[in-house]
């Protein structure tokens, strides 16, 4: 007999959201559970980094914790420089509260991990997975403090950035880095009524000849933005080297100052490109988040798509299913099946964005212009990308 059913290798947000999914199915055996993560949840929790999360996101995740001073981002702003052609989002069109939210990750994980103890899964924080042999039967795994465990199932959802993961199907580097910073604002109170409405809860993407700019609101008072600046590797390292006093009136130039910017901190960049595993099932194997599919940040869908591989799964697994090998095939190809069409669309999307945006070809110059158009003047048109965004090609 295995010692759990399902081990759950990264305590990321998505591990830690199927983690809780399925202990809520197993309930009394939920112990049967398996959380590992190499972080200790304080390290974790001291984590700066910003996610941008859709709406539908937060509400699958918020019965297990959600922080409080998440910010709610009601609009989107995308436009290119120097051309025509804008698209304006708005969640009133949609009926809904808000388009997405950003979060801090530390305060995520923290708010996620609380709630999952709570519902009876085994956690392990600060160990690894050092070496794995899978069986007909299982999986066997040795940890970094020494021990070996058994499980009929294993789950791959730890994190990465590009280039520090291999063995992926489909691998597409773009030749580009993410400069990513908090950028500091006059606060809306500090503006004229006029000018912090046209800035309340917006937030903004700026395509430019040399990648994508984008602005999240990390503080309702507008004081705050994550920051994530994109370009080639050269001119990235350049750009963060560069005193913040010079960096500022390039920003709010390209960024046709719609966003008074005051100052920027906590500087540090990382590669971008495609990585994808054509099959998220191997054996007694899955991959889920970005273990399965790591995308560009231009359209901020790598955690939502997460997300969704983790209620999918959950959907198909059960303490009997577990049990039975023939079973258990049937369920994992059925999941494998449910998230095919979603994650295609994502990754086409993403890639089709990150290229399509980056090239001076004046025949794609122009079709981009017509597409932002199209999706300003056609309201139809405008409402089924966005809601493509929000809720994946999951209805």
């Amino acid at each position: 007999m295995s010692d759990f059913d399902v081990v759950i290798v990264g305590g990321g947000p998505v591990g830690i959201v199927l983690g809780a999914a399925l202990a809520s199915r197993w309930g009394d055996g939920a112990a049967r559970i398996a959380l590992i993560d190499a972080k200790p949840i304080e390290a974790v929790m001291s984590d700066p980094r910003t996610l941008a999360l859709a709406d539908t996101s937060r509400r699958q995740i918020q019965p297990l914790g959600f922080p409080a001073n998440a910010v709610p981002l009601k609009h989107i702003h995308v436009s290119e420089l120097g051309r025509f052609g804008r698209v304006w989002m708005s969640a009133a069109e949609l009926q809904r509260e808000s388009l997405g939210w950003t979060v801090r990750y530390g305060e995520l994980v923290s708010a996620l991990h609380k709630g999952a103890l709570t519902t009876g899964l085994t956690c392990w924080r600060g160990v690894s997975v050092v070496s794995a042999t899978e069986s007909s039967e299982g999986v066997r795994m040795t940890l970094s403090d020494g021990r070996e465990i058994t499980g009929r199932l294993r789950v791959d959802a730890e994190g990465g950035l590009f280039g520090g993961t291999q063995g992926r199907d489909t691998v597409r580097d773009y030749g580009q880095w993410a400069l990513v910073a908090t950028a500091h604002a006059t606060p809306l109170a500090q503006q004229s009524a006029a000018q912090a409405r046209e800035r309340e809860s917006v937030a903004y993407e700026r395509f430019t000849p040399e990648g994508p700019l984008a602005f999240l609101p990390t503080a309702a008072d507008g004081s705050r933005y994550a920051m994530v600046w994109c370009g080639a590797v050269d001119q990235t390292e350049q750009r963060k080297s560069t005193p913040v006093e010079v960096l500022l009136p390039q920003l709010n130039r390209l960024m046709g100052n719609r966003i008074p910017l005051t100052g920027l901190s906590d500087m540090a960049s990382f590669p971008l490109g495609l990585n994808v595993r054509s099959q998220m099932v191997s054996g007694r194997t899955v991959s889920v988040g970005n273990a399965a599919q790591i995308l560009h940040p231009v359209a901020g869908q790598g955690l939502n798509l997460g997300f969704r591989d983790a209620q999918a799964l959950a959907a198909r697994l059960d303490p009997v299913r577990i049990e039975d090998p023939v079973a258990l095939q049937e369920a994992l190809a059925a999941f494998e099946a449910d998230r095919a069409t979603d994650r295609k669309l994502l990754v086409a999307l993403t890639d089709t964005m990150a290229r399509g945006f980056a090239t001076a070809n004046p025949v794609m110059q122009t079709g981009r212009q017509l597409a932002l158009l199209g999706l300003e003047c056609l309201p139809g048109a405008r409402r089924f990308f966005a809601e493509t965004l929000m809720f994946g090609w999951v209805r």
